[in-house]
């Protein structure tokens, strides 16, 4: 059994614990950090999605990492993700918007522009989809559930 197929048990038992039966399909794309491939298991559904993702993607959230922690039990090295709708996909779509927006508006107006709180997942999108740009620069500011990121124009000082 591969380790797609091993995952896709484990994430069809997990679903199935929760009394749900699901059907995953396999999306490849290649990864942002140019590494090979993001293997994404989707699933669809009409009904009960809000139950699978939560408020803001907690509960989704919470699946995946179990099905992580599960494969690294097992002994699955294969990096995934769990999305459910598209909900995640929507999301990174949204995110490379504000990105967009964000290092636009820093670099027109030369001055640093603070993002809202987000997660960790979140934060990393944005830093990863400004890297490209050469005109601004981030970092992440705030502890917790508070850490935001901050885009900057380039050379603007370092202590902002």
């Amino acid at each position: 059994m591969t380790e797609k197929e091993q995952v896709e048990k484990i994430i069809k038992e997990i679903f199935a614990l929760m009394d749900f039966k699901v059907a995953p399909t396999i999306r490849e794309v290649e990864s942002d950090n140019k590494q090979g491939f993001e293997c994404t298991f989707v699933i669809k559904t009409s009904e009960n999605a809000q139950y699978f993702i939560g408020h803001h993607g907690a509960n989704l959230s919470a699946i995946e990492h179990l099905a992580h922690v599960i494969a690294r039990q097992k002994k699955i090295a294969l990096y995934f993700k769990i999305d459910v709708n598209d909900y995640r996909e929507g999301k990174k779509q949204m995110f490379e918007r504000i990105a967009r927006d964000a290092a636009e508006g820093a670099a027109r107006s030369k001055k640093p522009i603070v993002l809202r709180p987000m997660s960790a997942y979140e934060r990393r999108l944005i830093h990863t989809i400004i890297a490209s740009d050469d005109r601004v620069t981030t970092d992440s500011i705030g502890d917790g559930e508070d850490r935001k990121v901050v885009v900057k124009p380039v050379g603007i000082i370092a202590s902002l």
